[in-house]
């Protein structure tokens, strides 16, 4: 098990980029990547309605600690988006997210 600090530390080393060395750095580097990679599938036509989790997650179970549990997805997907800094009618990141994170 590796601490957030020492990855930060690893990848600043191995890269030579310092700001990866600071654990901030390199938590803001995996922000990046992961909009990143949303601004892409965006741009090839993933929408809010893609967001799904396969039907044997969101199951309701009829035994063990989570039984009868139904999940709230909308308003759990709804809370993802805003923590994530996308927008709910379009599921792509919003400008002000992009600008926070300079891309």
């Amino acid at each position: 098990h590796i601490q957030q600090a020492q990855l930060a530390r690893l990848l600043g080393a191995s890269t030579g980029f310092k700001e990866l060395g600071k654990k901030r750095g390199a938590l803001e580097a995996g922000e990046r990547g992961n909009q990143l990679k949303r601004i892409i599938n965006c741009k090839l036509g993933i929408t809010r309605e893609d967001d799904k989790l396969p039907k044997i997650v969101t199951k309701v179970l009829h035994s063990g600690g989570t039984m009868n549990v139904k999940l709230d997805l909308e308003n759990n997907l709804k809370k993802f988006y805003k923590y994530a800094g996308w927008d709910w009618e379009t599921g792509c990141p919003t400008e002000e997210k992009k600008q926070e994170l300079k891309i």
